[in-house]
């Protein structure tokens, strides 16, 4: 996986000494440098904006081209929006950059404009799904607050991900804080209290895809796909 790299840069023009605080990017996703030509959206999250305000979005290539795409909220996300892709967008080989556009109001009324950029390149499609029977868990010990790991076999998509995955011990639904490393391939989450021993189940919607939207491998018919593990 090659090494994440981010290029933001906020551009604020006419902002007076003193003024509110900005919008901050939180992160876009992908986080990767290198993307599937196939990809379905890219994301951007914030921490905070003005309801009713949703940013702007333009993919531009190494020659100069751009071409805006629809950006819609992120459905139980605050401050996320997705830029929606089509086929033909991308080219295998090629460079490109994403710029999201976010105006908001300065406590002075001034209109002020945040752009942030991301530059990324595209590789080979990818037609195959992700496989949770791939996925490796690092079960901890009983009695501990150690993390829980779940590494993907595949990058996967960071604003599904975010209501995708439940986990289950022998006392029922595991209270804890997830979080999403490694370019979208490893889950990890921090139990609030001590692992019990005993049988486990990550519970996987299958809803959840990669990010060219390959939705994720499941039995025909299931409402959604387990991972049982035991902590001992």
């Amino acid at each position: 996986m090659l090494r994440t790299w981010l290029c933001a840069a906020l551009v604020f023009p006419g902002l007076p000494a003193g003024g509110a605080s900005p919008p901050s990017l939180r992160g876009f996703y992908p986080s990767a440098d290198l993307v599937s030509e196939n990809l379905t959206r890219l994301g951007a999250c914030y921490s905070q904006v003005e309801d009713g305000k949703p940013p702007r979005a333009a993919l531009e290539d190494n020659r100069g081209h751009a071409i805006e795409l629809p950006v819609a909220p992120v459905d139980g996300l605050s401050g996320c929006y997705a830029a929606q892709m089509t086929r033909g967008n991308l080219r295998a080989g090629g460079r490109y950059s994403l710029v999201f556009t976010l105006e908001w109001t300065h406590a002075a009324g001034e209109p002020v404009l945040s752009r942030q950029r991301k530059d990324f390149r595209a590789g080979s499609p990818d037609r195959k799904p992700p496989d949770p029977k791939r996925w490796r868990i690092a079960v901890p010990d009983p009695g501990t607050d150690d993390t829980l790991t779940v590494d993907f076999d595949e990058p996967l998509d960071y604003l599904l991900l975010q209501r995708s995955l439940t986990l289950l011990g022998p006392a029922g639904p595991v209270a804890g804080h997830p979080g999403i490393t490694k370019e979208e391939t490893r889950w990890v989450f921090e139990p609030e209290s001590p692992w019990l021993a005993g049988a486990y189940r990550l519970v996987i919607a299958p809803t959840l895809t990669d990010l060219a939207g390959n939705r994720v491998m499941s039995t025909p018919g299931a409402s959604a796909v387990s991972l049982r593990f035991q902590v001992r």
